[in-house]
């Protein structure tokens, strides 16, 4: 039986873009829609039929006197080439393609010169299809709706031929069996018709809807993805009471499946985009960290010792205090920086997720003075994963700081739990991981509140640098949550509901531990006596504030002003030399040079210190001997403690 046309294709004529066929044209001529995405249509026609295809669809579109149907031998698979007759039509200016005759249906090649080139948004490509799909069907109505990368909430679409009103009345609605027709299509993954609104139970509360826009029937189909997901519904509206005709859901299926690859695309587009912001911010905090951190390496460092020597109390004291605070601030605002871009410094230690998360838990009942009852869910046995504890404390600080504020002075609960999950790479992309990573085994922390909940428009923006809800809000926020979750090859999700609350999910490879550590308190320290260290560092400024702190503790220093004179330094006082600290990035010879020739003389500890400490420079050079990479500032307690520690190793 002879079906009605339908339009498969979304892309200019002659230039590159996407193909889409029906089954009837892969039957017959083998290819499927990536096959043909390689190449402009004409390009998989037969050599002497191409000129007399593109004059008669050029005709076309510019309303010349023109055969509307044209005979052009198209490629098979198997390389030889078929027979097949072309109609050219023009609506609203568009010229459309399709092949006619195989099977006595119509294998439909649909050519679209403007609208879906790469400039093209996505809205703009949904109020396309939709008005598409409306000129198939006369005096019906359709509309797109999408659902959030979490797969709950309706987000947006196209509805070009509805009121207003009732494109508002839809939006940000939770799918669900029940929610009209779209809301349960999307919900079950299942095409969904109602043949009269009024009656059926699936649009009892959004009737006043359906009111608005005079629709009494309703015809849904899910639109999904690739790898199953589904991304929304499709709809067809009519203004009686009526069932759908099998072409009408046949055609409605194949624009969903349209509908589906343009918002995938647009998705994918999406996650490139913010890799790639994350990559140009990456390379922009590694070209001005080292500079500013070296800046901050003097003042955090010379305030230190200052408020050190102050009387407590005293009017000096306290603005030294500020200067101390607000040089701190500005390390912890680098640091998210470069957690932001998944490049900052990542030690690699047996951490227990457990632990820590209590740990992090008292610190937040203290510092919020919180009215929330805080509960924990965790697993009985430790949660390991391989990691640096200070960012995975800021990551769960960040979290139930969070829902500290979401709940505020109201009553209200946060729960914190844990467990260890198997993952394949499809599965987590099921559950909302938007970027790639490696299916098995993960800890899997939760951070649930019974707050006021995000609103979806909010919740797509979340994890963009400096965006907040707070209006004094500083800082990357959950941006740099996400860029340490990713440093440490995880991922983070979120879910939410107005007036109900929301969800945080972590994802971090587990590591099966014995006893795995919390956060490490730092004990005092004794210096040992004697102690010399070899400083080297480009910027004088900071060699000095190293020197001062180090003497301060009664540590002996040699100074360097580069990775030449380092070498040299070391091997004329090499006996007397128990530790050399060099700075990776120096003139003349780097630190990591430096090392290497230092280690070619002898087995004194080395450590580096980088203002842009990257994740993969303890690895890069561990083989060549490097005890240990500190990121600068480093408060004094730690410069002080990771020197002791690589001496006494």
């Amino acid at each position: 039986m002879h079906q009605p046309y339908l339009p498969m294709l979304l892309r200019p004529l002659g230039r590159d873009g996407l193909f889409r066929v029906n089954r009837p044209f892969v039957e017959s001529f083998g290819f499927c829609d990536t096959d043909l995405c390689t190449a402009a249509l004409v390009e998989w026609l037969h050599e002497d039929d191409r000129a007399r295809f593109e004059v008669a669809a050029r005709a076309t579109l510019a309303d010349q006197p023109m055969p509307q149907v044209t005979v052009a031998r198209h490629r098979t698979k198997s390389g030889d080439h078929k027979p097949l007759h072309w109609r050219f039509e023009v609506h609203d200016g568009v010229l459309f393609t399709n092949g006619l005759g195989i099977h006595e249906q119509e294998a439909a090649i649909v050519k679209r010169p403007h609208f879906a080139d790469d400039t093209s948004s996505l809205a703009e490509t949904l109020d396309y299809m939709a008005r598409i799909v409306e000129q198939k069907n006369p005096g019906m109505l359709c509309s797109i709706l999408l659902v959030d990368e979490a797969g709950e909430h309706i987000v947006g679409g196209a509805g070009p031929s509805l009121p207003g009103p009732y494109n508002q009345a839809v939006e940000g609605l939770r799918i669900g069996p029940g929610v009209g027709s779209c809301g349960t299509a999307a919900f079950w993954n299942t095409p969904v018709v109602v043949e009269d609104i009024v009656n059926d139970p699936l649009w009892q509360d959004l009737l006043p809807a359906a009111n608005l826009a005079g629709v009494a029937a309703c015809w849904s189909y899910p639109i999904v993805g690739s790898d199953g997901r589904v991304l929304g519904a499709m709809a067809l509206y009519d203004t009686k009471p009526r069932a759908p005709e099998r072409h009408q859901m046949d055609g409605l299926g194949i624009a969903a499946k349209m509908v589906g690859l343009a918002v995938e695309r647009d998705r994918l587009e999406q996650q490139l985009r913010r890799t790639e912001k994350m990559e140009a911010l990456g390379l922009l905090a590694g070209g001005i960290a080292h500079d500013f951190n070296n800046l901050l390496v003097a003042i955090v460092g010379n305030s230190e010792l200052l408020a050190a020597k102050l009387p407590a109390g005293s009017d000096h004291a306290e603005m030294v205090g500020d200067v101390l605070s607000a040089g701190q601030s500005a390390a912890e605002l680098c640091r998210q920086v470069l957690a932001y871009a998944g490049r900052g410094h990542a030690s690699r230690e047996l951490i227990d997720c457990n632990a820590l998360a209590r740990e992090v838990g008292s610190l937040v009942r203290v510092a919020k003075g919180m009215h929330a009852e805080l509960r924990f869910a965790l697993r009985e046995v430790p949660c390991g994963v391989a990691g640096d504890a200070a960012q995975i404390q800021s990551l769960l600080l960040n979290l139930m700081t969070n829902a500290c504020d979401a709940i505020g002075d109201q009553d209200g609960r946060i729960t914190v739990s844990t467990r260890v999950q198997k993952y394949t790479s499809q599965e987590l992309v099921q559950l909302g991981v938007s970027v790639p990573i490696d299916g098995g085994e993960f800890v899997e922390i939760e951070v649930v509140d019974t707050g006021c909940g995000i609103e979806p428009a909010t919740l797509s923006r979340i994890f963009d640098p400096f965006f907040s809800t707070k209006s004094a809000q500083r800082g990357l926020g959950l941006a740099a949550a996400q860029g340490i979750v990713a440093s440490h090859k995880g991922a983070i999700t979120v879910s939410s509901e107005l007036g109900v609350g929301t969800t945080f999910t972590v994802f971090l490879p587990y590591v099966s531990v014995g006893v795995a550590k919390g956060i490490r308190a730092t004990d005092n320290l004794t210096v040992p006596a004697g102690l010399r260290v070899l400083v080297a560092d480009d910027d004088r400024t900071v060699r000095d504030t190293l020197a001062r702190t180090l003497r301060d503790v009664g540590i002996e220093v040699l100074l360097a002003s580069d990775g030449q004179q380092a070498v040299a330094i070391y091997l004329e006082h090499q006996k007397n030399v128990d530790c050399v600290l060099l700075d990776y990035r120096m003139p003349k010879m780097t630190g990591g040079e430096a090392m290497r020739e230092i280690r070619k003389l002898g087995n004194t500890p080395v450590l580096l210190t980088s203002g842009f400490a990257e994740q993969a420079l303890l690895h890069q050079f561990r083989g060549d001997g490097v005890t240990a990479v500190l990121q600068k500032p480093s408060p004094r307690h730690v410069l002080v403690a990771a020197i002791c520690a690589a001496v006494s190793s």
